[in-house]
């Protein structure tokens, strides 16, 4: 019974992950280097460059994105974390997420995914443009 059930559930992620239009669609997403170089106002965008800093977030590292037009000069997504992907009807508890990305290893303490916040690899700030951003996936 569980593994139907986990076959049904991969599936609904892997359609959301190929069909869903992100709410991010752009003309074109910055790479890391055009972050760093004219880095952006809007509050999703400056999200989205601490997701793909390798100094910061690193999110690419171990996670799926849904982001159309893909930046040709950064790597392929992750495939070892969850895809971020109906990340506001996964996670309906913000403040629960947002402490997710700060401390990890609080709530699973086999994780690989750092302790951010604890460790001082992002400030509050930059978790929340984090959080917000992810949401909006």
């Amino acid at each position: 019974m569980h593994v139907t059930r986990l076959a049904v559930f991969c599936l609904v992620i892997y359609f959301l992950a190929v069909n869903m239009t992100s709410a991010q669609e752009k003309t074109a997403w910055p790479d890391e280097a055009e972050c760093r170089e004219n880095p952006p106002t809007e509050e999703l965008v400056r999200g989205w460059c601490i997701a793909i800093d390798r100094d910061k977030g690193n999110c690419l590292a171990c996670h799926t994105l849904n982001i159309k037009p893909w930046p040709a000069t950064l790597p392929l997504a992750g495939n070892i974390a969850p895809p971020l992907v109906a990340m506001a009807p996964r996670f309906p508890d913000t403040e629960a997420l947002r402490e997710q990305i700060a401390d990890a290893p609080a709530f699973n303490p086999n994780t690989t995914m750092p302790p951010y916040q604890k460790h001082g690899l992002l400030t509050e700030a930059e978790i929340d443009r984090i959080l917000q951003f992810i949401l909006s996936l």
